[in-house]
């Protein structure tokens, strides 16, 4: 009898749990809140904990991680950070109004630009990269299969940004408390960092997906296109409702579903107005960001799988 894969379990766990995602996202009932914390749960043990269990899979992931530590490039972006919170305190000084709102609002564009173009750039040659040095001929002479290839660059590159992110986030916080004490700090600020890691994790999902098929360059440019059009999201439905046509309504109801929705994870405006977010909210945002990325990079091992050995 011939042994299950692990890429066919991956694959089917997550295509079950995307079917039953959209068979409740009509049944609020149903959906609230059992179904947020279960899909949270089992999409954090598919994604995470269950490919570490596979020994080759955990060599590539932590490979990468080790790899990207290693790059200077990662102390230099953090050193630019630190420099670019210094000019936002400094202009943070003649910021009408409230200036710590100001700063807030700067320092998590800064945090969103910086870290989308260090998980683009990373992820986008994870594969690629390999393909191009042919030493995903040397990779493929061990046993270890296409598909422990793409799941371990992508574990290792989601530790990668979010060890990123992380550094980051420390930098912001602590900068902001330095700068206006404990008295103006927010628990939404928090939650916009993660918020920030959630979406990362998408990006990753998308550029080592693409990065089977694309150069480093036309995947750095498509993924950074998905991301624009991704925040787009509310003006394409506004658009569309005012469309009389119903094709191209379902040409736009599919389009956003394809795209993921980045504007989800963005908290800046809700700052700015003194909104806050529950734990359930940030809980749900996990498991749409976890959902998409296990999809995404199911599409990538399969993709990756039917590629011909000799035109790698």
């Amino acid at each position: 009898m011939k042994k299950v894969g692990f890429h066919t379990i991956y694959i089917a766990m997550a295509v079950f749990l995307l079917l039953i995602d959209c068979f409740l996202s009509g049944k609020t009932e149903l959906a609230q809140p059992y179904w947020v914390y279960l899909k949270a749960v089992s999409l954090s043990v598919l994604v995470f904990v269950f490919p570490l269990f596979n020994r080759r899979i955990r060599t590539i992931a932590y490979s990468v991680l080790k790899e990207e530590i290693r790059k200077k490039t990662l102390y230099v972006i953090v050193v630019f950070i630190v420099l670019i919170f210094g000019m936002i305190h400094v202009f943070g000084k003649i910021a009408p109004g409230n200036q710590h709102i100001f700063v807030s609002e700067l320092g998590l564009s800064a945090m969103t630009m910086f870290g989308l173009l260090f998980g683009i750039f990373m992820a986008s040659t994870a594969i690629y990269r390999e393909m191009e040095k042919k030493t995903v001929y040397v990779m493929l002479s061990y046993p270890v299969s296409r598909q422990e290839i793409v799941m371990g660059k992508f574990i290792g590159n989601v530790g990668s940004v979010v060890a990123f992110s992380g550094i980051l986030s420390v930098i912001f916080i602590n900068s902001l408390l330095f700068r206006f004490g404990f008295e103006k700090f927010e628990l939404m600020l928090l939650y916009s960092c993660l918020g920030l890691m959630m979406e990362f994790i998408v990006i990753v999902a998308i550029a080592i997906t693409t990065s089977t098929l694309l150069s480093t360059v036309s995947n750095f440019i498509f993924v950074f296109i998905v991301f624009i059009l991704g925040h787009m999201t509310e003006q394409i439905i506004h658009i569309t409702g005012r469309v009389e046509a119903d094709s191209i309504k379902r040409v736009g109801d599919a389009f956003l579903k394809i795209i993921p929705d980045f504007s989800r994870f963005e908290f800046k405006d809700m700052i700015n107005l003194g909104q806050s977010v529950d734990i359930n909210t940030l809980i749900n945002l996990l498991g749409y960001a976890l959902l998409y990325s296990a999809v995404i990079v199911s599409i990538g091992m399969l993709v990756f799988r039917k590629r011909e050995v000799d035109r790698l």
